[in-house]
């Protein structure tokens, strides 16, 4: 199966080298330069919440004026 690439993820391309996990330290996600550089990529952030849009994982509460998950439960 050949799958579409979206050009929104050409951003990635320019990422300088970054570590995911820092020497001599355990794993920790929120330490992670490579997804602290993600984070900070507005192209890469308006087509992740457009993909979850779109698929409906996410969406929009008219009354409480806020974007939830759509199977979150209070």
């Amino acid at each position: 199966m050949n799958r579409k690439h979206s050009h929104n993820l050409d951003t990635a391309r320019m990422m300088p080298p970054l570590r995911h996990k820092l020497d001599g330290q355990p794993f920790d996600l929120g330490a992670s330069q490579v997804l602290k550089w993600i984070a900070a990529q507005p192209q890469l952030q308006a087509w992740l919440f457009e993909r979850l849009r779109n698929r409906k994982l996410i969406v929009f509460d008219s009354a409480a004026q806020k974007w939830r998950g759509k199977d979150w439960k209070p």
